[in-house]
């Protein structure tokens, strides 16, 4: 691959004819004295210079020379590029692009429809669509210097109007030589092209920039014998061809374009290997995604960057400060005659005088996350909009008719089977920019109030799960972008607190708790606020700081919320009591079993009093009760409140609800542990539950981990012993990402995994992890821990196994200490020979609650 002052000479006619002052100066110098083959050599070198032909022969030679410059460096290898013969009819206005990027799939997918029409004679036409600026023309192009072989002329008119199309027959004309080409008649010079067209075979006619489809249908030929290629920002364009969506371009390909732009990197050069002497890569990226993937706008921030000599960083701090003076920078000598601002402009222009209201479904798009926008947000969203929008939006056919419009020019697109929208970002820029400053702050008001609506309140029904998951990235983005001019504070805060117990439910834990603190710090600057709502907030991000094992942040939290709920007057003993629920979970963490058990009995007390012993709301503290009694071994009363929560629990919520799945889960290992059921008896209840789980929630949860280690410890007392590694391996996979190691949880699944080496004889892995166990229970705890004796107890039998008395005896006096600091009898310890200790084998830990 050679190269000529930093351009690869590969791109030759694009960068010698500015040099060679349009293609006289080469010629010149051919002009005399080298005998009568000199026209034919200067005549060889015009069509080079003009992309018609490559110079063979004694011609090939003599520019070499001229040049002084290698054959391979100045025409490159046969094999890495495919130009037009000299045989062809070269009806092309425009050089190939330089810096062209990508676009292989698209290029390969439509040589291949156009070859196959070709060979089955069927309509020979494609039709590129695409908002403007997304490059449709660049496609045509590079596929007409591409395929320029597989055509026996390579024809290219511009579509916009008559004027340009008639203006391009002629120019056509007389370079195909046709007599009439000398008419002044233009309706003659059409006749005679279109007569061209029909009596020759295997052309390629590209109409660039369609617009109006029944004026193109006057200029087109009645016979099949060649291709046409459209482009058009139409969305379809009927029967008159095969149209090829043009989209975005990918990441990767956005940045290799970008900086091939901006000079910083050898367009042509490996792109991987460029990357790694940059240091501004991770700019490039981010500039990348801010132009969405729109080859205009990339093309205008790189010849923005080469001109100014700016830093990429310069030029993205600058197009985030004022993105649509940044969206108006073009050269006046760029290809593209208009800059990213204008094209987009040129759309809306076209939609707004026949129809206002998709303008106004455009706008509501605008203010929205450009991605996935479900249409029902719109058709049932729109009691806060005016009469004009309302109507566009209730009425099937109006709405129908208003992306119809949006569609024509490419400004959305639409996805049937999701039945939701996609908007450009540059578009939603442009159009929120060009609006007045009152007009923009009353339609963001708008929007998010109807995404706050369509959020629902009530989020305990999974069925509601997947018109929250549509709506989440919207309400996210909406929350990001709002302020106080663009939301009412009682708005924000409801949206703010749906979406976070939403993703809280979803055990997005980290995201939860951030929308949590805002809408807290919002009550905190709210004079009127009521306590009663912030104690509510505290509750809940305690709720939330305990399952990520923030324990002492989440004390502290449930402390200051009982506080107020205590300055209250009593009247909602469910609320005043959901702080003193967590505050018992938090004590059977911590393995303070009797303090907690006194607490779950006066909660209740206080709720059995105010609701009665069948209220549902007794269902969550009763469930987390069992599992205190399970741990605790008092097997019996953990069956006893597990099927009474579970029952109060199917009358509410069905049999199928995935908030079943801890109770069941309880309720299994209980009855198990009380011999009222066998090993697959045990097994299937917990499957059932592992199912309720899966089904419900899509993705690996915390709460699915926790029933994953319980199911592996059922499969450890069957000798299932293959089966329950892979279920814990899982089971701390799940828990490493969701929550982290360093919690009391992961501590639980990996003194089950230990207990499973044991077994197995894997004595050096259940070493290891034991050890790690009891330094996570020391690093958590205060070393009094009542489930610390679980892995005291294992590492001990390792160690009389493995004849390690000493250390087995120093384990088993702590374990010793451990019982009389927690008050329960143990076994009497026999030092020598040490016999092996019964190692508890199914645990229930892991889970964890909210209300």
């Amino acid at each position: 691959m050679g190269v000529l002052n930093g351009i690869n000479t590969q791109d030759r006619c694009y960068f010698f004819r500015p040099t060679f002052a349009g293609g006289t100066l080469v010629c010149q110098s051919f002009a005399g004295g080298t005998g009568g083959g000199d026209g034919c050599i200067a005549r060889s070198i015009q069509r080079w210079e003009r992309d018609r032909a490559v110079p063979q022969g004694q011609s090939r030679e003599l520019l070499c020379q001229a040049l002084h410059i290698s054959p391979e460096d100045l025409f490159g290898s046969r094999s890495s590029i495919r130009v037009p013969s000299a045989e062809i009819p070269w009806c092309v206005p425009y050089q190939r692009n330089p810096f062209f990027t990508g676009r292989e799939t698209l290029l390969n997918h439509l040589h291949t429809i156009l070859s196959r029409q070709r060979n089955a004679t069927l309509t020979r036409s494609c039709a590129l669509s695409g908002p403007g600026g997304i490059g449709k023309t660049q496609v045509a192009l590079e596929y007409a210097y591409r395929y320029a072989q597989d055509y026996t002329a390579m024809l290219w008119v511009g579509a916009e109007e008559q004027e340009t199309l008639i203006s391009s027959f002629i120019s056509i004309a007389t370079c195909l030589q046709l007599p009439a080409s000398q008419q002044s008649d233009q309706n003659k010079v059409v006749a005679a092209m279109k007569n061209w067209l029909d009596t020759h075979c295997d052309w390629l006619l590209v109409l660039d920039n369609v617009e109006d489809l029944e004026m193109l249908k006057e200029f087109l030929p009645t016979a099949n014998r060649g291709t046409l290629l459209l482009t058009t920002r139409r969305y379809t364009v009927g029967t008159l061809a095969l149209s090829i969506e043009v989209p975005q371009m990918s990441l990767e390909e956005s940045v290799h374009f970008l900086l091939g732009r901006a000079r910083r990197i050898n367009p042509h050069a490996p792109f991987n290997a460029q990357l790694d002497h940059r240091p501004d890569v991770a700019t490039a990226h981010l500039l990348a995604e801010a132009m969405g993937g729109l080859p205009l706008a990339l093309d205008q921030a790189g010849s923005y960057i080469e001109e100014t000599q700016c830093s990429l960083e310069d030029f993205l701090h600058l197009f985030q400060d004022s993105p649509l003076q940044m969206l108006r920078e073009r050269n006046v000598y760029a290809d593209h005659p208009f800059s990213v601002e204008r094209t987009i402009h040129l759309s809306l222009e076209k939609v707004r005088p026949g129809s206002p209201g998709a303008i106004d479904v455009l706008t509501i798009c605008s203010f929205l996350a450009p991605d996935a926008i479900p249409e029902r947000l719109l058709t049932e969203g729109f009691s806060c909009l005016g009469p004009t929008s309302q109507t566009v939006l209730t009425t099937p056919r109006k709405f129908n008719a208003a992306l119809k419009e949006l569609l024509t020019y490419s400004l959305i697109r639409r996805h049937g089977q999701t039945k939701t929208l996609t908007i450009h970002r540059l578009v939603q820029t442009t159009l929120k920019a060009g609006l007045e400053e009152s007009v923009r702050q009353r339609w963001a008001m708008h929007v998010f109030e109807m995404v706050n609506q369509a959020f629902p309140t009530d989020q305990t029904s999974m069925e509601v799960w997947p018109w929250c998951e549509q709506l989440l990235p919207h309400a996210l983005f909406l929350i990001r972008q709002s302020d106080e001019e663009t939301c009412a504070p009682a708005t924000r805060y409801a949206l703010l607190t749906k979406t976070a117990s939403y993703l809280a439910q979803r055990e997005q834990y980290a995201k939860a708790e951030t929308l949590y603190q805002q809408a807290l710090l919002l009550l905190e600057q709210t004079p009127e606020a009521l306590d009663v709502d912030v104690a509510t907030l505290l509750n809940d991000i305690a709720d939330i700081k305990r399952k990520q094992g923030n324990y002492a942040e989440a004390e502290m939290h449930y402390q200051r919320a009982s506080e107020l709920y205590q300055q209250m007057p009593p009247s909602d003993s469910v609320q005043a009591t959901r702080p003193l629920c967590g505050l018992a979970c938090l004590l059977t963490e911590f393995g303070r079993y009797e303090e907690a058990e006194q607490l779950f009995r006066r909660i209740l007390h206080e709720r059995e009093q105010a609701l009665g012993s069948e209220h549902i709301d007794l269902a969550l503290p009763l469930e987390m009760f069992a599992t205190l009694c399970f741990r605790a071994e008092k097997y019996s009363e953990s069956r006893e409140l597990a099927q009474r929560s579970l029952r109060l629990q199917e009358q509410v919520v069905g049999p199928d609800h995935p908030c079943l799945s801890t109770v069941l889960c309880t309720l299994a290992l209980s009855s198990c542990a009380q011999g009222r059921l066998n090993s697959q008896e045990t097994q299937a209840l917990l499957l059932r539950a592992i199912a309720l789980q899966e089904k419900a929630q899509g993705v690996e949860t915390a709460e699915l981990a926790a029933l994953l280690n319980n199911l592996a410890a059922a499969y450890i007392a069957t000798g299932r012993y293959s089966e329950a590694e892979t279920l814990l391996q899982r089971a701390l996979h799940i828990q490493e990402h969701t929550c982290g190691t360093e919690t009391f949880r992961f501590a639980f699944f990996l003194d089950t995994l230990a207990m499973l080496y044991f077994k197995m004889g894997k004595y050096s892995e259940a070493e290891t992890s034991y050890l790690r166990v009891l330094q996570l229970f020391e690093q958590l705890s205060d070393a009094t821990h009542p489930a610390m004796r679980y892995p005291l107890t294992g590492l001990a039998n390792l160690y009389v196994r493995q004849g390690k008395y000493q250390e087995a005896h120093e384990l088993l006096q702590r374990i010793a200490s451990l019982s009389e600091q927690n008050n329960k009898t143990e076994a009497t310890v026999v030092l020598s020979p040490l016999p092996a200790i019964d190692t508890k084998t199914l645990n229930l830990f892991g889970f964890t609650w909210s209300e």
